[in-house]
């Protein structure tokens, strides 16, 4: 799994929300790449890693009460970052119908507009 290097700076996301920078270091801006559409090599990751990214950034979207706009973009670029995933995993998990959600029904423009572009 190719990641983008670390920098010192801290995630903005706080409480709970730091348990997943140590599994998704993306998901901080300061281990995101500069390129907003900057997509990971997921050529050489097992289904299961794979599924698992997937099914993380998906709590994140589902949160109840729903977690802030801009934690809700963050979460969406993401899923962007994982590229094209396999007609299975999509099935699987449901995650297009989270997206698709979010497209419909946020409160946050920006959110409805990143999920639409997915």
């Amino acid at each position: 799994l190719k990641q983008p290097a670390r920098s010192s700076g801290s995630c903005s996301l706080g409480g709970e929300w730091q348990l997943f920078r140590v599994f998704l270091p993306v998901f901080c801006s300061a281990g995101r790449s500069s390129s907003p559409l900057a997509v990971m090599d997921t050529s050489g990751i097992d289904y299961a890693t794979l599924d698992g990214e997937v099914r993380l950034w998906q709590a994140l979207l589902e949160e109840q009460p729903p977690a802030h706009p801009a934690e809700l973009v963050e979460s969406l670029e993401g899923l962007r970052s994982l590229g094209e995933l396999p007609t299975r995993l999509l099935q699987e998990t449901k995650v297009g119908v989270v997206v698709g959600a979010l497209a419909r029904e946020s409160a946050s423009q920006e959110v409805r507009g990143r999920a639409s572009e997915l």
